[in-house]
C-alpha cells in the first residue's frame, strides 16, 4: 500500500484517504501534526517600597519608634512620608538638635558615621547636610525660634524622606552593635528592652507610655 507522501508526490486525489489510514494505523512516515504556539506572559517583579531599610526587623524597629515618638497624634502610616513628622523636639535651651521621624541629634548621626562608616556608605552627603542642619537649627534656637511641630528644616520635604530613613537605620544598626544584638537575627523581646532602653535613655519604668507605645507597634501586623 503506498503511503501518504506518495500519493501526494503523484498529486493523487487519494491522498487524504491514505493520510486518515496512516494515522489509524499509526505509520510513522505521516506528518506530525503541531499544537498551536501559547502565549507566554511575564509578570512585573515585586518591587518592596522598603527594601532600603534592609530587613523586616528594621521596618518593624523604625515603625515602631516612629509610633512612640509621635504618640498621640495623627501622622497616618509611620512609614510614609508626612511634614508632621519632621519637628524638633521643642527646646529653648540651645543644646538639642533632636529631628525627624525618630528623632535623631546631629552629634548621634555624625558619631555613628565616623565610627561604623560601612553603615552609611553612599550616604555620606546627606549625613553631612544632616549635620549641617542641626548646626543651623541650634542657632536658630539662640535667635528665638525653638522649631517645634509643623515640618520645620531644610531636610523636611518629601524628597528627603528615604535618605532619612537610610540614616535612620544606620543609626540604630549601630546601636545594636554597641549593645552586641546581632541585626542580622530576629531581636528578642529582651534585646529589644535593652535596644529600647538605649535610644531612649530612660527604662520602662521611668517612661511607660513610650514603651507601650513601641511595644503595640512593634507587634502590629
Amino acid at each position: 500500500m503506498k503511503t501518504f507522501i506518495e500519493y501526494l508526490q503523484e498529486g493523487s486525489v487519494l491522498a487524504p484517504f491514505a493520510l486518515a489510514a496512516g494515522m489509524m494505523a499509526g505509520n510513522p512516515q505521516t506528518p506530525p501534526v503541531q499544537a498551536p504556539a501559547t502565549k507566554t506572559t511575564q509578570t512585573a517583579p515585586v518591587v518592596d517600597p522598603y527594601a532600603h531599610f534592609g530587613g523586616e526587623q528594621n521596618v518593624k524597629l523604625y515603625r515602631a519608634i516612629v509610633g512612640a515618638e509621635h504618640r498621640g497624634t495623627d501622622i497616618g502610616n509611620p512609614l510614609d512620608y508626612n511634614a508632621g513628622q519632621y519637628i524638633r523636639t521643642r527646646d529653648t535651651t540651645g543644646k538639642s538638635t533632636a529631628y525627624g521621624p525618630v528623632q535623631i541629634t546631629k552629634s548621634t548621626a555624625a558619631g555613628f558615621m565616623k565610627t561604623q562608616p560601612d553603615l552609611f556608605k553612599g550616604q555620606e552627603d546627606y549625613v553631612n547636610q544632616y549635620v549641617a542642619q542641626g548646626k543651623s537649627m541650634l542657632g536658630n534656637v539662640k535667635a528665638g525660634d525653638p522649631c517645634g511641630p509643623g515640618g520645620c528644616g531644610t531636610l523636611s520635604d518629601e524628597k528627603y524622606h528615604k535618605p532619612y530613613q537610610q540614616m535612620a537605620t544606620g543609626v540604630m544598626r549601630g546601636k545594636m552593635r554597641e549593645l552586641k544584638i546581632d541585626d542580622t537575627k530576629p531581636m528578642s523581646p529582651q534585646d529589644r528592652e535593652r535596644f529600647v532602653q538605649s535610644w531612649r535613655g530612660v527604662s520602662r519604668q521611668q517612661d511607660p507610655k513610650y514603651y507601650a507605645a513601641i511595644d503595640a507597634a512593634y507587634n502590629e501586623k
